[in-house]
Protein backbone atom coordinates (compact mmCIF):
# COMPACT_ATOMS: atom_id res chain seq x y z
CA UNK A 1 0.00 0.00 0.00
CA UNK A 2 1.79 3.46 -1.13
CA UNK A 3 2.19 5.81 2.30
CA UNK A 4 -0.57 8.38 1.05
CA UNK A 5 -3.11 6.14 1.38
CA UNK A 6 -2.01 4.37 4.80
CA UNK A 7 -1.66 8.56 5.73
CA UNK A 8 -4.93 9.29 5.22
CA UNK A 9 -6.06 5.60 6.40
CA UNK A 10 -4.52 5.99 9.59
CA UNK A 11 -5.72 9.62 9.64
CA UNK A 12 -9.13 8.68 9.66
CA UNK A 13 -9.19 6.49 11.90
CA UNK A 14 -7.45 8.40 14.58
CA UNK A 15 -10.14 11.23 14.13
CA UNK A 16 -12.82 8.57 14.21
CA UNK A 17 -11.57 7.17 17.61
CA UNK A 18 -10.97 10.75 18.89
CA UNK A 19 -14.51 11.75 17.73
CA UNK A 20 -15.85 9.06 20.31
CA UNK A 21 -13.56 10.08 22.95
CA UNK A 22 -14.47 14.01 22.91
CA UNK A 23 -18.34 13.61 22.06
CA UNK A 24 -19.54 10.17 23.76
CA UNK A 25 -19.85 12.14 26.86
CA UNK A 26 -22.43 14.19 24.82
CA UNK A 27 -24.59 11.09 23.26
CA UNK A 28 -24.70 8.46 25.81
CA UNK A 29 -25.02 8.78 29.25
CA UNK A 30 -22.48 6.17 30.41
CA UNK A 31 -20.16 8.47 29.42
CA UNK A 32 -21.04 11.39 30.92
CA UNK A 33 -19.35 11.73 34.10
CA UNK A 34 -16.31 9.05 33.14
CA UNK A 35 -13.57 11.24 31.30
CA UNK A 36 -10.75 9.13 33.45
CA UNK A 37 -12.15 5.97 31.76
CA UNK A 38 -12.58 8.01 27.68
CA UNK A 39 -9.25 9.13 27.93
CA UNK A 40 -7.92 5.82 28.63
CA UNK A 41 -9.69 3.22 26.78
CA UNK A 42 -9.47 5.71 23.68
CA UNK A 43 -5.88 8.01 23.98
CA UNK A 44 -4.04 5.21 23.68
CA UNK A 45 -5.50 3.70 20.42
CA UNK A 46 -6.47 7.30 19.16
CA UNK A 47 -2.14 8.57 20.03
CA UNK A 48 -1.23 5.63 18.03
CA UNK A 49 -3.09 5.83 15.23
CA UNK A 50 -2.09 9.13 14.83
CA UNK A 51 1.52 8.33 15.36
CA UNK A 52 1.39 6.16 12.44
CA UNK A 53 -0.57 8.70 10.57
CA UNK A 54 2.44 11.40 10.97
CA UNK A 55 4.66 8.50 10.34
CA UNK A 56 2.70 7.61 6.49
CA UNK A 57 2.37 11.21 6.00
CA UNK A 58 6.03 12.30 6.53
CA UNK A 59 7.24 9.83 4.16
CA UNK A 60 4.99 10.22 1.02
CA UNK A 61 5.43 14.14 1.67
CA UNK A 62 8.97 14.35 3.57
CA UNK A 63 7.95 17.78 5.54
CA UNK A 64 5.71 18.43 8.51
CA UNK A 65 3.46 21.31 6.83
CA UNK A 66 2.00 19.10 4.52
CA UNK A 67 1.37 16.43 7.23
CA UNK A 68 -0.36 18.70 9.46
CA UNK A 69 -2.29 20.57 6.50
CA UNK A 70 -3.71 16.65 5.40
CA UNK A 71 -4.53 16.07 9.14
CA UNK A 72 -6.49 18.71 9.44
CA UNK A 73 -8.09 18.70 5.82
CA UNK A 74 -9.05 15.45 6.54
CA UNK A 75 -10.17 16.55 10.33
CA UNK A 76 -13.42 18.51 8.79
CA UNK A 77 -14.41 16.10 6.43
CA UNK A 78 -14.11 13.21 9.04
CA UNK A 79 -16.20 15.49 12.00
CA UNK A 80 -18.86 16.81 10.23
CA UNK A 81 -19.77 13.25 8.59
CA UNK A 82 -20.06 11.12 12.32
CA UNK A 83 -21.60 14.34 13.74
CA UNK A 84 -24.22 13.87 10.94
CA UNK A 85 -24.61 10.47 11.46
CA UNK A 86 -23.89 9.71 15.41
CA UNK A 87 -25.00 12.97 17.09
CA UNK A 88 -28.17 13.61 14.07
CA UNK A 89 -26.78 17.60 13.57
CA UNK A 90 -26.57 18.80 10.05
CA UNK A 91 -23.23 19.24 8.37
CA UNK A 92 -25.63 21.08 5.73
CA UNK A 93 -25.73 24.74 7.08
CA UNK A 94 -23.72 27.23 4.57
CA UNK A 95 -20.99 27.47 7.15
CA UNK A 96 -20.01 24.53 7.37
CA UNK A 97 -20.48 23.42 4.08
CA UNK A 98 -17.68 26.42 2.97
CA UNK A 99 -15.35 25.17 5.62
CA UNK A 100 -15.42 21.57 3.97
CA UNK A 101 -14.92 22.57 1.14
CA UNK A 102 -11.99 24.89 1.75
CA UNK A 103 -10.33 22.26 3.84
CA UNK A 104 -10.72 19.72 0.88
CA UNK A 105 -9.12 22.75 -1.32
CA UNK A 106 -6.34 22.74 1.18
CA UNK A 107 -5.82 19.04 0.97
CA UNK A 108 -5.58 19.51 -2.92
CA UNK A 109 -3.00 21.85 -2.75
CA UNK A 110 -0.59 20.19 -0.40
CA UNK A 111 -1.63 16.68 -2.66
CA UNK A 112 -1.19 18.88 -6.24
CA UNK A 113 1.24 21.83 -5.92
CA UNK A 114 4.89 20.91 -5.85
Amino acid sequence: MSDLFLAVLFTILAQAITWFQVNSQFIWQFWIDKPILSAVALGLPSSLTFWYAAHYSYAYFGNLWSTRFVVFGLSYITFPIMTYLIANESMFEPKTLVCIALSIMIMLIQLYWR
